[in-house]
């Protein structure tokens, strides 16, 4: 069986391992451009995507 998930930044469905799958820290959700404070709280387990993950780490 394969690993399926759904990627908390698109919402899109995955039938793979995520690239990204943590916890973001206080102080990147406050200075993050991508307005994850208002979506995730410090501690919260987070599943993103290759392309959101891309966003979020590359920009």
């Amino acid at each position: 069986m394969g690993y399926v998930f759904n990627c908390d930044g698109c919402g899109a469905r995955k039938d793979h391992a995520p690239p990204f799958m943590g916890e973001f820290n206080e102080t990147f959700l406050k200075t993050s451009a991508h307005g994850f404070a208002e979506e995730f709280s410090p501690g919260q387990t987070v599943t993103l995507c290759a392309d959101c993950s891309m966003e979020v780490f590359l920009s």
